[in-house]
Formats: C-alpha cells, structure tokens, sequence
C-alpha cells in the first residue's frame, strides 16, 4: 500500500503527497537522449580513423560557418592525425608529383616547391594523413584549411597546407 501525506504549507495545502520513493515510475525513467547528427559524424570519423574526401569538405565547410567549434575539430583529429582513403592519398600523391616534375617529360620544375629532404620522402611516399586545421581568414573572417603529413617508409615526414593553389610546406 502506497503511504500518502498531508501537504501542510504552501499552495497546496490539504491535498494528498505521494512522496518520490513511493511513486509508480521513480527511477524507472527511460529518457532517450538524441545526439546531434553533427557531433555524430566527428564521433564516426575519430572511431574509424580514416576520414573521407566528402567527409574533409563537410568538416571544413561547418567549421568556416562555425557549426563546429575549432576544439572539437582538434580533437576528432587527435595528435596523430587521421589517416586519408587511399584513393584520396593517391590523388594527393600525384598532385605533389606533378608540382615536383612535369609528368611529360619527368623533368624537375623550375618553380618546384620542395627541397631535397621533401624529394626524399616524395621518393619514398607512403601515406597520407590529416594533421590538423589552419585558419587562414582575418580578424572578422574565419577560413579553416586542412593540415596535411605527407609520411616516408624511411625518411620521415613533412606537413604542408595549400594556399592559394600553391603548396605551402611548414614543417
């Protein structure tokens, strides 16, 4: 039997209180929580560790509208980066290349715009990563651009960012 209980003060004075241990669906609660479908996509790429060219567009696009805030971007990525398709790391392979050597002739370029130690790891390519974001907008403008490491099976790695159509190497 359920215990009831006078109300003694206040606006409801006189009616009967089912206190909250006592009532049918204390604790028993289900209250689905929805996710946002925005934060759900950061979610699946940081589980899966590989994002995608469609996914890289949609991730920098709701950045530069400020959807996403910069940290949470920053952590998707985490300090290893995330890992590129192939396709996508083939594509960004023979984009480097063709700015190193004319694919006619195989030639080096004259406005080439690695150094030796970047030949050497473009040489000996292995794959493509995500390192972070870079925001190349002013004061009142945001404009987020991709960070990408370029790894070696040997040598090592550098970073770059294009701007402007030109690859900007910067570590």
């Amino acid at each position: 039997m359920v215990k009831t209980r006078f109300m003694t003060k206040g606006r409801g004075a006189g009616r009967k209180v089912i206190p909250m241990k006592d009532r049918p669906m204390a604790g028993k609660v289900n209250v689905k929580v929805k996710i946002d479908p925005k934060m759900q996509l950061l979610k699946n790429i940081r589980k899966r560790n590989v994002i995608t060219e469609q996914e890289l567009g949609l991730v920098m696009g709701r950045l530069n509208s400020k959807a996403y805030a910069v940290g949470q971007v920053t952590e998707m990525i985490g300090d290893e980066g995330l890992e590129l398709t192939p396709e996508q790391s083939r594509k960004g392979y023979g984009y480097l290349m063709n700015q190193w050597k004319s694919p006619k002739t195989g030639m080096e370029r004259k406005n080439n715009p690695f150094g030796y130690i970047e030949q050497e790891i473009l040489k000996d390519f292995d794959r493509f990563c995500l390192k972070d974001t870079f925001d190349a907008g002013t004061i009142n403008f945001s404009h987020h651009i991709p960070i990408y490491k370029v790894y070696s099976k040997i040598y090592g790695s550098f970073e770059y960012h294009m701007a402007g159509g030109k690859v900007n190497i910067i570590g």
